[in-house]
């Protein structure tokens, strides 16, 4: 992983636990590309995260009757940890202040592309259950160094008018300097940014997050990963304190936050052989087991939004068959979410037969 040396500098203390099981998505809320036309207009060869579309009412219906009828031993049935972007880049009020002022639309007031707005049926899924809200953050693009960008190199800003034209407000794959938002590439490196916009963009998302849900969040995930002691401390003082993270590790404690490991990569849009998809998640799951490393699944939002990608269905399909192998392995593994675990933490002694944590 491209900043697994940095994150490691930020763990200490293993903590290692009894069979659990999270399922962890990043970017929903953030908005793709309108159609397959307008990213052909881009470019002839795309990856699927190239691909993302604009979520729908119907997906995320069909996603809460799926992991609804998953229970665990428990009788719990299986819960999405999402995490949400909450503003998307307005393009046509951007162009209109010929880019010299950024112009951002809430997802309270629905999707560039479309007027829907996805705010009441995230609170239908937490309602019941199904999505548990994290924060990913305002945005998911660098907007600091868009604008300064924008501003001071000619060929940059001729990229990023060409998506612009097309409906886009960033690809990764052509606009590679803005794409995690706490990060800027300069001659081919990624650089953090400065504390103050760091501490401004979390706590612009913490104020949407809190409009919406009405609770403060106590947990993130930054785009990418890319965060380092810098935003964790941010996090830190706005009360969040379980991080997720992509190093596969155990998980661990640094300044009474946790830092949790992603150990199931599950991305069916990566990989047609639908059989090779679970058997590659199994070995990651007997692999974690092995190390009493909790089950933390990672699947983006892109593999279960029905636009220009793989059918959401087969998505869906194969989270049943990934799941139902897991219990069959592990009767006993129960489903949770980031802030059952920490109050686990907060309240457990070691080897007690209720706590998650182990000796």
């Amino acid at each position: 992983m491209i900043f697994s040396d940095k994150i490691s500098e930020l763990f200490s203390k293993k903590i290692k636990c009894k069979p659990i099981l999270l399922f962890q998505s990043d970017d929903w809320g953030k908005e793709g590309i309108p159609d397959l036309d307008s990213l052909n207009q881009i470019k002839s060869n795309h990856s699927p995260w190239d691909r993302y579309g604009i979520e729908s009412e119907q997906d995320l219906e069909d996603l809460q009757s799926v992991f609804k009828d998953i229970k665990d031993c428990k009788g719990n049935n299986l819960q999405m940890t999402a995490n949400i972007i909450f503003a998307n880049l307005n393009i046509d009020a951007t162009v209109d202040k010929d880019c010299n002022q950024l112009i951002f639309k809430s997802i309270k007031e629905g999707f560039i592309s479309t007027d829907f707005s996805p705010i009441s049926k995230y609170k239908e899924l937490v309602k019941n259950n199904v999505f548990y809200p994290s924060l990913h953050g305002y945005t998911h693009f660098n907007y600091y160094s868009l604008k300064g960008l924008m501003q001071t190199n000619p060929e940059f800003r001729g990229r990023v008018e060409l998506l612009y034209k097309n409906k886009i407000q960033y690809l990764a794959s052509e606009t590679p300097e803005i794409n995690f938002a706490l990060m800027n590439r300069e001659n081919g490196k990624d650089i953090f940014e400065k504390d103050v916009y760091q501490k401004q963009w979390v706590e612009k998302g913490i104020v949407e997050f809190e409009n919406i849900f009405g609770f403060s969040p106590i947990t993130a995930c930054a785009p990418g990963y890319r965060f380092n002691n810098t935003t964790a401390k941010i996090w830190k003082e706005n009360n969040i304190n379980v991080i997720q993270t992509g190093a596969e590790n155990h998980i661990k404690i640094k300044n009474k936050q946790l830092i949790l490991p992603r150990t199931v990569h599950f991305e069916p849009v990566f990989n047609l052989e639908d059989e090779l998809i679970i058997q590659k998640g199994l070995e990651n799951v007997k692999n974690a087991l092995s190390k009493q490393k909790p089950i933390i699944i990672s699947s983006h939002s892109v593999n279960f939004v029905d636009d220009f990608n793989f059918s959401k269905d087969r998505t869906l399909s194969l989270v049943k068959v990934l799941i139902a192998e897991i219990k069959d392995l592990i009767p006993e593994i129960e489903f949770i979410n980031e802030a059952i675990l920490y109050k686990n933490y907060k309240n457990y002694k070691i080897g007690e037969k209720d706590s998650f944590f182990i000796k």
